[in-house]
């Protein structure tokens, strides 16, 4: 569901309207993936900077509702966008926080995966090699 979240949160950065209006206001031809979106919100692009905020805020929703049903102990955020930093992180961190109920869990640490954007890959062929061994 949070993979979900973020192919969602993709597919709305490379829509032709908002990459019309991204190429009007920095010159960009075309923001075919999220690294020129975060480039463009980096370049102060305002709808860059709306695309990445509501991301990073829309992240923070769901990690924030599954922090309330796990009770985790750390949060650790890998991926592509998950080792985004500057104003995707920034709002993701403050809407976590911000859906997380007990007052004692919203200073938990949330932090970047060490793995960089493989973390995904790493876990799936952890996850393959774990199974056959132990079927």
């Amino acid at each position: 569901d949070l993979h979900l979240s973020i192919r969602r949160q993709r597919q709305m950065c490379i829509r032709d309207s908002f990459n019309n209006k991204i190429r009007e206001d920095s010159k960009i031809q075309f923001a075919s993936c999220a690294e020129e979106v975060l480039l463009a919100a980096e370049n102060l692009n305002s709808v860059a900077v709306d695309i990445v905020e509501s991301a990073g805020k829309a992240l923070g929703v769901s990690v924030g509702w599954l922090v309330n049903v796990l009770d985790p102990e750390a949060v650790i955020v890998g991926g592509g966008l998950g080792c985004a930093g500057g104003l995707f992180w920034d709002s993701f961190l403050v809407s976590t926080r911000s859906h997380i109920w007990p007052e004692n869990t919203k200073d938990l640490p949330i932090m970047q995966s060490s793995l960089g954007p493989d973390a995904g890959l790493i876990g799936a062929a952890l996850t393959v090699v774990q199974k056959q061994n132990n079927p």
